[in-house]
């Protein structure tokens, strides 16, 4: 953490440690600013989990599964309780925990989903009469940017805001690489990019000293920095500005080396650290042995240092055959991932009061959802589904959770179970990346065009 009171100079964390350097050089961007009304969870939140499924997840079968065949092949859990249509695809088996409280259990995705509330018609481009946009690349932006061509991710202007509205400074975190999207940033926000970690097991293998030589001499120090300085000016002009931000990288590693030296970080490979009097081994007890659950239990790692935002990303959602062999296990784990969660947000106090599960807002996005398939078996040809811009993939269901949710349970825009035509209000995607900025206490009218739902939190 960098406490800004102290040192008001070392203020743009691994700026290329982060998602990449390449685009210090990049032009000027206008964004429009503008004035929105704050949704009840204003400044609510002090923390975001984006789950990121690439690749394009069937969300119609997943998080609105109350349709024809067509569009949902799988079926949905009756027991459920709630509007959105839980699909069977979750399973419905509880795990009792040896790690934990004695009679401690962790519920079923489907006993915990009464806490989720689903926004069934987000789509990048509502009231559009044609066919929606179906490109991995310009998707994918628009879902991590809010725009098609976007150059800046949600996670860097969070990352930015933290800096100059928090005391002590954390920066956000993406855990997955199919996220990267979503650490976008140039001009002012290419210097609070995202950490990027490839997956959970990355702080393992971190190895590090408080000293730039690890001699501790100064007059070395000095040296080093004179040659550091002497290559960058040797370089070509065009490529100086990415050299400079490599030094200024291994420069800034200096503020958080004890933090990432925690061993708690290491959650795959020290089963015995603690944090917040939880060790790793308890936290992986809860959630699968997969991408999916590794990942999720090192964004609790990050949250509990004092990280406003993660990204967890996990591909292979592109299924345009062998659906079912496919989606089924990964499905599952998500589920089991966001059930464990709730269980250990519920439990970790929080120090500004209450639980992390008060001030936490979590989402589960894709660029687009799928669609192609034939009435009669809900699937395509292949025993897939394409993304062609059709209903079925343009509508795509999100889920949230959090404390500062009221609307648990309820699906919000929703979708008719023949046509998947929407027969409620459609949620411009933007307006979901401005619902999160909004939760943490951000204008969110300063970044997007669009605005942020307070339905979800009346």
């Amino acid at each position: 953490m960098t406490n800004k009171k102290h040192d008001l100079k070392r203020r743009d964390f691994l700026k290329t440690a982060a998602v990449g350097a390449a685009a210090a050089a990049a032009p000027w961007v206008w964004i429009p600013k503008k004035s929105f009304a704050a949704t009840p969870a204003f400044g609510k939140a002090k923390h975001v989990i984006i789950f990121y499924a690439g690749g394009g997840m069937r969300t119609s079968c997943v998080f609105n599964g109350d349709n024809s065949l067509q569009y949902n092949p799988y079926g949905i859990n009756s027991n459920s309780g709630t509007e959105w249509g839980v699909s069977n695809l979750f399973g419905d088996t509880s795990v009792p925990l040896s790690l934990w409280e004695p009679g401690d259990v962790l519920p079923s995705f489907v006993n915990m989903s009464k806490d989720v509330a689903v926004l069934g018609t987000v789509d990048h481009l509502p009231g559009y009469a044609g066919n929606g946009d179906g490109s991995h690349n310009t998707c994918g932006l628009r879902i991590s940017t809010g725009r098609p061509d976007g150059v800046n991710g949600i996670l860097s202007y969070i990352g930015e805001w933290a800096y100059q509205t928090q005391e002590k400074y954390v920066p956000t975190f993406i855990v997955g690489n199919q996220a990267r999207l979503f650490g976008l940033g140039v001009g002012q926000y290419a210097q609070f990019r995202p950490v990027a970690l490839g997956g959970a097991d990355d702080f393992s293998t971190l190895t590090g000293t408080l000293e730039t030589d690890g001699t501790g001499l100064s007059w070395n120090s000095e040296i080093e920095q004179w040659l550091d300085s002497k290559f960058m000016m040797q370089r070509p002009y065009h490529a100086r500005q990415r050299v400079k931000s490599f030094l200024q990288a291994k420069k800034d590693a200096l503020d958080f080396i004890d933090t990432f030296m925690d061993p708690a970080l290491q959650v795959t490979s020290n089963p015995t650290a603690e944090y917040g009097g939880i060790s790793n081994e308890q936290l992986l007890e809860l959630f699968p042995d997969n991408h999916w659950g590794q990942r999720t239990a090192l964004a609790v790692r990050l949250l509990q240092i004092g990280s406003p935002a993660v990204a967890i990303g996990q591909g292979g959602y592109d299924s345009h055959s062998n659906e079912q062999m496919s989606l089924t296990p990964k499905i599952e784990s998500l589920g089991r991932s966001w059930s464990g969660l709730q269980f250990v947000l519920q439990r970790m106090p929080h120090p500004e009061g209450g639980t992390y599960w008060d001030h936490t807002l979590v989402l589960c996005c894709t660029e687009f959802a799928r669609d192609n398939t034939f009435p009669d078996t809900g699937w395509n040809n292949g025993g897939g589904a394409d993304h062609r811009g059709t209903p079925a993939s343009r509508l795509i269901s999100m889920p949230l959770m959090g404390g500062m949710v009221s609307a648990g349970g309820q699906l919000l825009g929703r979708t008719d179970p023949k046509t998947y035509l929407p027969v409620d209000e459609s949620y411009h995607s933007q307006s979901v990346l401005a619902t999160l900025a909004d939760a943490l206490g951000m204008q969110s009218g300063q970044y997007f065009e669009q605005p942020p739902i307070s339905g979800l939190f009346e």
